[in-house]
């Protein structure tokens, strides 16, 4: 009897200890979690879901108006390989811990986690060119899911005019998230400051885009592409960016059957 006993005592014991182990882990886990700041961003910028509904502009009459000031040329030949990118335009500003992916991370999330060197480590995120809400936990997660869009790309940029500009503009436009940039000295005197150009996207959305204006590549999202092409014409009339004719006629369609 007791030899029958002892196997099944051994595995009661195997099965508590497993038990045990399991839980500590967990406890462990959200321990580590529950370290990281989780902030919720009350003040996030609602993005319009509605096709018909003008955003920026408050007619279509006004939307066309603004798109018929834009300069209508080709592509020119400048060279925009990867030194070409990295020398003119320098990447994304640093400064007290943080970057301008850090920073449009934070901004437009609906909440985010946060660890004590200031990298996000998690956080939710509406995603205008799918209309998708996405969940990440963890950095890994965030980065591999996660990019930071140019709605008019820098490739089409340098292209349609900024080969031309002085440091100072490449430099604003390769970071320009809108009005509550950290990097604003509080000096709108520039056309172009903080018009907002950057948009979290999906990697496959952002891939897909590559360097595609309006007539090449359009937001998945239907309820998007009207304010999506809005955002397109503020921003190249505040940079002073020409346009081909076919993204001209892809935009003007738009608005007018909007």
């Amino acid at each position: 009897m007791l030899k029958r006993i002892k196997p099944l005592v051994y595995s009661l014991i195997t099965i508590a200890v497993t038990i045990l182990i399991v839980y500590f882990i967990q406890i462990a886990t959200e321990s580590k979690i529950t370290n990281d700041k989780v902030v919720t961003n009350s003040n996030k910028e609602q993005v319009s879901t509605s096709q018909g509904n003008f955003k920026i502009y408050g007619s279509r009459e006004e939307a066309i108006t603004a798109l018929n000031k834009l300069t209508i040329s080709d592509a020119d030949d400048s060279d925009y390989s990867g030194d070409v990118r990295n020398n003119l335009y320098g990447g994304w500003k640093s400064a007290r811990k943080s970057t301008t992916r850090i920073e449009v991370l934070k901004d437009q999330s609906e909440n985010f986690t946060v660890n004590d060197k200031n990298k996000i480590t998690g956080g939710t995120w509406y995603i205008p060119y799918t209309g998708e809400t996405v969940t990440y936990q963890s950095k890994e997660e965030v980065s591999k899911n996660i990019q930071i869009d140019h709605i008019v790309p820098v490739a089409y940029a340098h292209r349609h005019g900024a080969s031309s500009w002085d440091e100072d503009k490449r430099e604003e436009f390769y970071n320009d998230y809108g009005q509550s940039s950290i990097w604003s000295d509080g000096d709108n005197s520039d056309d172009y400051e903080n018009v907002g150009n950057l948009i979290v996207s999906d990697s496959r959305s952002n891939i897909q885009k590559s360097d595609s204006g309006p007539s090449e590549w359009l937001p998945s999202n239907k309820d998007y592409i009207l304010e999506y092409c809005e955002r397109w014409v503020k921003i190249c009339n505040a940079y002073n960016i020409s346009i081909t004719q076919a993204d001209y006629d892809t935009i003007k369609g738009i608005f007018e059957n909007a």
